[in-house]
């Protein structure tokens, strides 16, 4: 695949650091449109910097000691403005700067007198991280940078075409044959929610979801709490907005809010980022990226920005509202790390819902999330005024939910399997996606047309289904090597909980191959977790159907109980290994000292399930700590050296000094002169006493002090004769 970059630096200062960058780009088979070949449109400098990046997967920036050219009205140089045009398109931006001791040419030098260039520059070292290049074009090395980019962009396409093209293959994997012939869909979701395009086989709910069509008659926020299991999800998606939008029927005696089948309907989930789900939502239908990068940003800035772009969508429609649905807001706490943004979210949602504003937002929530929303006061304000709590189906609405959907469908229930299902089901609480699980078990084991009882028990009935699906297929479908693979990826798919259940946890599909080499197996075994229904994937990410097969599978639970603190050490180094990647590998972000030794524990014997850019962080980092206690070894023994030279044990500081130079060889230690001073120093003294003995007569002794004094310490090129009476001579060289 070609990919296309764009480099954006100041002209005439950094022409020939532009060329080499480029020269690199085009070796690494990508297109380049150099900057020469465009002229400014000065009188639009924001659309002219974004005609040059668009279109662009990749942007290399480079900074030197000029912002160049600001255009007449704006605040930022054109540099300025590409780089902005990436960063709100979305595209990577690969940064390098000018190292500030590097010398440099006075007449592009404007850093000491431009305070906005220092603000930019600092700006980039502290968020983004940068490369650094001195004088000399050569000293600019991108290419390590640009390896690293390439081989995760390709990892990620080649993951996305081949589980595109397997799913394709497997198209009729929930069509069970009977005689080889075809006979038909299953009535029954399984573990997954309901979607709004599941409305026609949504039933059970009919009574709650006419109450929650009647609360936004007159209100604009509504939090729809309950246990996991409760369905929370499935009757916003597939009863209330279906109904709200006049596509699912109502008893009669249900008045909808005036003008709801015109209202524009968003449904989203927080995820890691939920301003940027946020933004990417309702955005969509635009099909504009920088759109979305402006209202992220803008979002971030101002609780009033949700408020006002929904006004602006609607004006000149005939929709008077916005229908906003955040479901599983629990993630807004498990998968969001960033507080800021975790409150600029909230803020923007409760500004927007207010009784005058034209923006209604539902919001589901884990009852065992409530602690955390009370954090925020806003939120909890909210929360205590405007909630309907879901408890479980009555026995009526249970019947409705498992034979409305079969008859739809044209399928038979064999009598008995009704009640049996009742039965089982008692008072088990978060029971729906046990129940529809089990379900469609049974359904897959038919006879004709008839879901039986038998069926029913070989799946394993509602308490035992999930297990024994997850069960069988990780024992009868897997491989042992593929099993570890599983493993790995039902582990990789569970945020634990703190202070509350193990939820699960969406992520990146490529983050799931922790070698490329098995990306095949992976994808392998990915696809039959998907077949099983026990895995969702969409185009770049996985998860586990439902929180219940965290609970209902022992396997997984033992898994999780026997790793739990390994886990959690492990996901700490994932988020350290992204910023080390995001700063550009600044050393000061490696892991050192407890953290290191806690990390490398758990992983060291574990290395090929980490990710690639985890596996060279714990690398690096390991390399980094062995160096470094080298280097404390070094300075110890030049520490003991140095002691034993001031209290003159000559033998020992010589010792010394030899230990630390072969210690670490690679530190270049100049320690021939400090040996060399401490034997000098040592012959000194030798000589010394050997004077005082020959004045005293006792020339022998002398004679020997003198030996070693120039064995010790001979004279680097003249002879030196000591005349020891009676007429002895000595003589060093």
């Amino acid at each position: 695949m070609t990919y296309k970059a764009f480099v954006s630096s100041t002209f005439a200062d950094l022409k020939n650091h532009r060329a080499r960058v480029i020269e690199t780009l085009r070796n690494s088979g990508f297109s380049v449109d150099p900057m020469e070949n465009w002229t400014a449109a000065v009188d639009e400098p924001k659309h002219f910097s974004q005609d040059r990046v668009q279109g662009c997967d990749l942007c290399v920036l480079l900074i030197a000691f000029r912002r160049g050219h600001v255009p007449e009205g704006e605040t930022r140089s054109i540099t300025q403005l590409e780089h902005q045009a990436a960063v709100e398109l979305g595209i990577d931006v690969l940064p390098f700067m000018l190292d500030e001791q590097a010398p440099w040419p006075r007449k592009f030098d404007e850093l000491d007198k431009d305070p906005e260039l220092q603000r930019w520059r600092a700006t980039l070292m502290e968020h983004q991280g940068v490369g650094l290049f001195g004088l000399e074009p050569d000293t600019i090395d991108i290419a390590p940078a640009l390896t690293r980019w390439i081989t995760h962009k390709n990892q990620q396409e080649s993951m996305r075409q081949s589980l595109r093209a397997a799913e394709q293959n497997m198209h009729l994997s929930d069509a069970q044959h009977a005689g080889g012939q075809v006979v038909g869909d299953p009535p029954y979701k399984g573990m997954q929610s309901y979607d709004t395009n599941d409305a026609p086989l949504f039933f059970g709910r009919e009574a709650l979801t006419a109450e929650l069509v009647a609360y936004l008659r007159d209100r604009r926020f509504l939090a729809v709490v309950g246990a996991s299991g409760s369905g929370k999800s499935s009757v916003v998606r597939a009863g209330l907005v279906p109904a709200v939008q006049k596509t699912k029927a109502l008893p009669k005696d249900i008045v909808l809010p005036a003008g709801s089948e015109r209202w524009p309907v968003h449904i989203m989930t927080p995820k890691a980022h939920p301003l940027k789900e946020l933004a990417a939502t309702l955005t969509r239908d635009s099909g504009s990226p920088l759109k979305q990068a402006r209202l992220i940003d803008e979002l971030a800035e101002d609780r009033r920005v949700l408020d006002l772009y929904v006004s602006q969508v609607l004006s000149g429609t005939a929709a008077d509202r916005l229908l906003l649905v955040v479901d599983q807001f629990e993630e807004l706490f498990t998968l969001c790390k960033d507080q800021t943004e975790r409150k600029a979210f909230i803020d923007n949602l409760l500004a927007a819902a207010t009784d005058d504003g034209v923006t209604t937002v539902v919001i589901t929530v884990r009852a065992d999330f409530y602690a955390h929303c009370f954090a925020f006061d806003n939120l909890r304000i909210a929360l205590s005024n405007y909630q309907i709590p879901i408890g479980p189906m009555n026995r009526d609405e249970l019947r409705s939910a498992i034979e409305e959907p079969a008859r739809q469908e044209g399928w038979q229930l064999e009598p008995g399997l009704v009640e049996q299902l009742l039965l089982d089901l008692g008072n088990e609480p978060g029971a729906l996606p046990l129940l529809s699980h089990a379900l469609l078990e049974t359904w897959k084991r038919r006879r004709g047309r008839t879901m039986t009882l038998a069926g029913y028990v070989e799946s394993g009935r509602v308490q035992g289904a999930i297990a024994q699906t997850a069960e069988h297929t990780f024992m009868k479908e897997l491989t042992s090597e593929q099993q570890a693979i599983a493993k790995h990826i039902f582990m990789s798919l569970t945020e634990l909980g703190e202070g509350a259940e193990d939820t699960r946890r969406r992520v990146q599909l490529i983050e799931l191959m922790p070698r490329p080499a098995e990306r095949a197996v992976v994808e392998a075994v990915l696809l039959t977790l998907v077949k099983a229904r026990l895995v969702t994937t969409d185009e770049h990410e996985a998860e586990v159907a439902h929180e219940a097969l965290i609970r209902q599978w022992p396997r997984l639970r033992e898994w999780l109980n026997e790793n739990r603190d390994g886990l959690r050490v492990e996901r700490r180094m994932a988020e350290a290994a992204r910023e080390w990647d995001e700063f550009q590998r600044d050393t000061n972000l490696l892991y050192r000292g407890s953290r290191f030794d806690q990390a490398w524990e758990w992983v060291n014997d574990k290395l090929d399930t980490l990710s690639p850019l985890e596996r060279e962080f714990i690398e690096t980092s390991r390399a980094l700590v062995e160096t470094e206690k080298r280097q404390s070894e070094v300075e110890r023994l030049l520490r003991e050296a140095r002691e034993a030279k001031q209290v003159g044990k000559a033998h020992d500081a010589i010792a010394a000094f030899a230990q630390a130079g072969k210690s670490e060889p690679n530190l270049n230690l100049d320690l021939e002169a400090e040996i060399e001073d401490v034997r000098r120093q040592v012959a000194t003294r030798l000589v010394q006493a050997g004077e005082r003995l020959a004045a005293g007569g006792k020339y022998a002794e002398a004679a020997e002090k003198f030996k070693e004094a120039l064995a010790l310490a001979p004279p680097p090129d003249t002879p030196v004769y000591v005349w020891i009476p009676p007429g002895e001579f000595l003589m060093g060289s």
